[in-house]
Order: C-alpha cells, then sequence, then structure tokens
C-alpha cells in the first residue's frame, strides 16, 4: 500500500499526520503483512518524517526518494493508494490502481480520472471547494474531518472492485 502525502494544491489539501498513522493502523489490522509506503515530493521530506516516526516504524518513508521509474513501478505493485489530490491520485488511476482520492480545498467534479477502482472522499463543507492553498478560516475541516475509518471503508471498497474484475 502508499499513502500519498503531497498535494498539488498545498497545506489545505494535506491531511493530518495523525489520520495517515490512524489509516495504516487500520490497514496493517486488516491485512497483517501488508507493507505500507509514504510517498511523495521532496517538500514534503519533513512532513513524512514526522508521520513515519508516530507511526512507531509502521510506515516506510521514500518521500522524495524515489526516481520517476521507480515510483511508477512501486504505485503499479500497490495493493492499494490513498492521498491528496495530487499527481501520485493521477498517476494510480491512469495505472488502474484501487485508489481513494481525498479533497479537501479542491472540487473532485473537475477531476476527470475516475473509475471504479476510484473512490473519492470529499465532505462538501460550507466552505469547500474554495481551491486556496491555505484554509482562509483556520480549521482546515474539509481535510481534518476525512477520518482514518472513512478513508479504509473507501479502500476496502476500491480492493473489493478491483478483486471481481
Amino acid at each position: 500500500f502508499v499513502l500519498c502525502i503531497s498535494s498539488d494544491l498545498g497545506p489545505t489539501s494535506h491531511w493530518p499526520a495523525r489520520h495517515h498513522v490512524g489509516l495504516s493502523s487500520l490497514i496493517l489490522a486488516s491485512w497483517p503483512n501488508a507493507v505500507i509506503a509514504l510517498i511523495g515530493d521532496q517538500a514534503d521530506r519533513d512532513r513524512a518524517s514526522h508521520i513515519a516516526l508516530m507511526s512507531g516504524g509502521q510506515l516506510r518513508n521514500w518521500v522524495g526518494r524515489l526516481e520517476p521509474d521507480v515510483l511508477l513501478a512501486v504505485m503499479n505493485h500497490a495493493a492499494g493508494a490513498v492521498g491528496g489530490e495530487s499527481q501520485h491520485m493521477l498517476l494510480a488511476a491512469a495505472l488502474r490502481r484501487p485508489h481513494v482520492a481525498l479533497y479537501g480545498a479542491g472540487d473532485p467534479r473537475a477531476d476527470r480520472s475516475g473509475g471504479a477502482r476510484r473512490k473519492v472522499l470529499w465532505l462538501r463543507i460550507g466552505c469547500s471547494p474554495c481551491l486556496d492553498a491555505h484554509c482562509r478560516l483556520g480549521h482546515v475541516e474539509c481535510m481534518n474531518g476525512i477520518t482514518p475509518q472513512a478513508a479504509h471503508a473507501a479502500l476496502r471498497q476500491a480492493l473489493e472492485y478491483s478483486a471481481v474484475t
């Protein structure tokens, strides 16, 4: 599995570190032999280190370390991917990998990379989509409110679809 921590839109589309850790625990409870890697852009290395540290060693931190061909291979072989709106989620869609796209400030209705293996979580709260890089209200509830449990359930759905196709 891969957890994609980068976002092309900015901090308003970053899922909280505690949620990544919570999701990784749920994944490991469901699939005890799973390997979970963090992937993302070089700019997110510090954030990834924090998430990996919080996980107690459950997560492999590959953020900013993978050459494009290796990233392609990792994504192509991943059982599933979860992440914010980013080039990594577009890659998962292009490779037809089961994935969960987390939308905060962005608008999934503008994204045409759908498919049954793609599950979208978007809270559609009153201020979203704002398309801002920084939350002008200061709460980023559009991402904070997407729970690890919701992401895990969506990931299971994406994987179940993949198993029958």
